[in-house]
């Protein structure tokens, strides 16, 4: 016996699109005063600053140890990796500058 509701993809998208059509009349008819302030849970602000802080540390450490595996690769006459090393520490240290400032603008 088969049965009546046999859905393919494109069966399923259309239930999909009307549901979502549905939901959309009823939000659009009920006005609900809503209001969401994110605020992180008690405790969790000075974690938050003390892993930014260690990522911040862990990124001049890399930025100096690359602009030095670079200079040891050009001192080798190795000068394509010394270029994409010394190239990568330059990138590296430009973001790390603006660190602070990327991270304040993601946070809000």
């Amino acid at each position: 016996m088969r049965s009546i509701l046999v859905f393919n993809e494109r069966g399923l998208l259309l239930v999909f699109l009307v549901l979502v059509q549905c939901v959309s009349f009823v939000v659009a008819e009920t006005t609900l005063p809503i209001t969401i302030t994110p605020s992180p849970p008690p405790g969790v602000g000075g974690a938050v600053s003390r892993i930014l802080s260690w990522v911040m540390w862990a990124g001049w450490i890399a930025v100096a140890a690359a602009f030095i595996i670079g200079a040891i690769y050009f001192a080798m006459g190795d000068s394509e990796r010394g270029k994409r090393y010394v190239g990568g520490a330059i990138i590296g240290a430009i973001i790390m500058a603006f660190y602070t400032a990327i991270i304040s603008g993601l946070m809000g």
